[in-house]
């Protein structure tokens, strides 16, 4: 597995998600995950070892700024060559090549495909093609890539169909990374008269997107609370998680409120918290301008939980609109706040939604079976 997100000591929360396929492929193959990142002072150009059971090759390599295309290809072609020098021994005994994301990593993997014969699966996450496929459209790196790519799988039917168009040559599949079913179950309400709705999106502001601060829709949400503050008295908690969730501009939105007792900033939640949260809410809110599938509406589903959630991405795959969560359509404050006043108006009559949410991730987001998913996938294109 080839990728530029993955945790590490100093960042144990970077793309865990690739951590937990890691382990779940593990299982089924002699698999090793080649992490990017850049170098730094005391930082050697390639590290072996074993993070939580996985077998990790850190390959520190040298920053070089992108200012055109120009210079993104002369970086590629330098990491090309140190990987595959660096790598020489291991790509003797490798299968397949696996990797995660548009960016360097699948760059990288797609070249050592042409150059080894070593069939490549591509794997598409949502923020790469959302993002980073325009940049690539009608260049050089974007014909490399096509041209060593044996398959794409995509984390959701959305992401797989906007493959399929940009590329009708490429076999297409869609995978589900699902969710660990035990670690995200329903649990008895305690006896609490307040609603506890949770947001675990952040407030990061992401410069290679239009959206600034509000790409997981975090603005969007301050605002719709503002509006429900004004409208009616609320006996419920909302709760700000995730990037940037206790900076001093949160902070002081939050001291601004005519009720500031009703939000509790969290900050960025370690992995092992998340589970915490998530199974004690009662809402969980998924409000995001652009996705690919996002985690935190499966585990949420899987938790029995409300979700409130966007028609974007891959969303729609996980909530059926009134039948296993609320939809509404991106930035709409007003849906937002609407859809709030309602769950929280007629939390208790709505558990046969929860409930259904739960059977759906039961049958199609289970984690467990990711690996086989995989597997099979692997099998049928390599004949």
């Amino acid at each position: 597995m080839i990728t530029g997100g993955f945790p590490s000591e100093d960042k144990p929360q970077k793309s865990i998600f690739n951590l937990r396929a890691a382990k779940s492929l593990s299982q089924v193959a002699d698999l090793k995950v080649v992490h990017y990142r850049f170098y730094k002072p005391g930082r050697p150009l390639k590290e072996e070892l074993d993070y939580e059971g996985v077998k990790v090759i850190r390959l520190n390599l040298p920053y070089v700024p992108e200012k055109n295309r120009a210079i993104k290809l002369i970086r590629l072609r330098l990491w090309i060559y140190l990987t595959r020098n660096i790598l020489r021994k291991q790509l003797r005994s490798t299968n397949i090549i696996h990797s995660v994301g548009l960016d360097v990593g699948g760059m990288i993997a797609s070249q050592l495909s042409k150059k080894t014969g070593i069939p490549h699966f591509a794997q598409i996450i949502g923020s790469d093609i959302n993002f980073h496929m325009d940049e690539l459209k009608g260049s050089f790196l974007e014909q490399q890539w096509t041209r060593g790519t044996k398959a794409a799988i995509c984390n959701s039917k959305a992401i797989a169909g906007d493959i399929q168009q940009k590329y009708p040559g490429l076999p297409t599949y869609t995978a589900y990374r699902g969710t660990d079913l035990e670690k995200f179950k329903p649990h008895e309400r305690q006896d609490d008269k307040h609603l506890r709705i949770l947001f675990l999106g952040g407030f990061a502001h992401r410069s290679s997107t239009d959206f600034g601060s509000n790409l997981k829709g975090g603005e969007t949400l301050k605002k719709a609370w503002e509006l429900l503050l004004g409208k009616m008295k609320l006996e419920a908690m909302l709760q700000l998680g995730g990037p940037e969730s206790k900076s001093e501009k949160i902070i002081a939105w939050k001291q601004s409120l005519p009720s500031p007792q009703t939000v509790e900033t969290l900050g960025e939640l370690r992995p092992d918290e998340v589970p915490t949260y998530i199974n004690t809410a009662d809402i969980v809110v998924v409000p995001s301008l652009s996705e690919g599938l996002p985690n935190v509406a499966v585990e949420a589903c899987a938790a029995g939980k409300l979700v409130i959630a966007t028609r974007v991405g891959g969303i729609p795959e996980v909530i059926e609109d009134g039948k296993t969560g609320i939809l509404i359509n991106a930035a709409d404050t007003n849906a937002l706040a609407d859809a709030l006043a309602k769950a929280i108006s007629s939390y208790r009559e709505i558990e046969a939604m929860r409930r259904a949410a739960r059977k759906r991730m039961e049958a199609d987001f289970d984690s467990s079976q990711y690996a086989q998913r995989l597997m099979n996938i692997y099998k049928s294109e390599i004949k």
